[in-house]
């Protein structure tokens, strides 16, 4: 079903931001129809997010086009790609944040491995024999999974992730617990975003940022993702590509509380035209101030409706 945007001043400032840089981004999508379908994704995340779009709009519209030129969806419930806000020299600036869906999408596309799968393995496994692991010259797993998921962060034992070689044999990297909580610890993201809201994927993406470095033919696309997740790790300013957008130095666009919009909706809106009463009815006429959110239908579109092709209505 799609989602109705309430479209807010912010909201408005932004669909027009991203609609004069629709061609520049969508030009490095990996086709045109993509692109067009990944800018109505990502229009979704900012538009529902008051403090994606306080950011800087240089660090979002880069943010942007860097996913779309990833080919993975911004935001939702895919959790391939995330734009997290920092402060960044007294400003609000979008981090590009990649998920373990993202990880696996542009695994899938590069074909280095058959199949590459995450898991998690709960303490209950470990605790009744249900998971071990082995090394050195025939490494493998033993994993048998209880009927309980790993749902928390306490439930978590380990993380691991397995990957088929086209060539013949299996890559697999296992990580304990301990060792996903040091490298959240190095991440400047450790108490914000995923891994506070979504810490069980963000542990099996650790293991696939792992793995990849042994796998053979990693893309550009996939190395690019690495740089930029490595990056947000760090706390370094990721360096988004700037040539060729347009309006992307202005300030922050600060959305307004939602009551104090919509208050301001009602007061630029005009009342509808209204008949007045035969005198004989005794009825007054009803009051210019009280209108109903029907009213503002106008007010309301989707990203479906937005046109992200570029191409003019016909008549034009």
């Amino acid at each position: 079903m799609t989602q109705l945007i309430q479209m807010n001043d912010a909201s408005l400032k932004w669909g027009a931001i991203i609609k004069k840089n629709q061609t520049r981004i969508i030009r490095g999508a990996p086709n045109a129809q993509i692109g067009e379908r990944l800018l109505s994704i990502a229009f979704n995340a900012v538009a529902y997010n008051e403090k994606i779009m306080a950011c800087t709009p240089a660090s979002v519209i880069g943010g942007i086009f860097e996913t779309v030129k990833l080919g993975l969806t911004l935001g939702g419930p895919m959790q391939e790609a995330w734009l997290i806000p920092f402060k960044v020299k007294g400003l609000q600036t979008a981090t590009l944040v990649i998920g373990y869906q993202g990880y696996r999408n542009l695994v899938d596309r590069s074909r280095s491995v058959l199949d590459l799968h995450p898991y998690a393995v709960h303490h209950d496994d470990f605790a009744k024999g249900a998971f071990s692991y082995q090394l050195g010259t025939d490494p493998k797993i033993v994993h048998r999974p209880g009927a309980e998921p790993v749902l928390t962060e306490n439930q978590l034992y380990a993380a691991y992730a397995v990957g088929r070689l086209r060539g013949g044999g299996v890559q697999f990297v296992v990580m304990l617990k301990k060792e996903i909580d040091a490298h959240r610890a190095r991440s400047r993201a450790k108490n914000n975003g995923p891994w506070v809201t979504d810490y069980v994927p963000m542990a099996m993406k650790t293991t696939i940022r792992s793995l990849i470095k042994y796998l053979p033919k990693v893309s550009d696309l996939m190395a690019r993702a690495m740089e930029l997740d490595d990056q947000s790790d760090r706390g370094v300013t990721q360096a988004f590509e700037s040539d060729g957008f347009v309006d992307i130095e202005t300030e922050p666009v600060i959305a307004k509380p939602a009551m104090e919009q919509l208050k301001a909706n009602l007061e630029a809106t005009p009342p509808p035209p209204t008949a007045t009463p035969p005198a004989s009815q005794g009825a007054d006429p009803p009051s210019p101030d009280r209108l109903s959110l029907a009213d503002q239908e106008d007010e309301l579109l989707t990203a479906d409706e937005v046109d992200w092709s570029g191409t003019p209505p016909s008549g034009e």
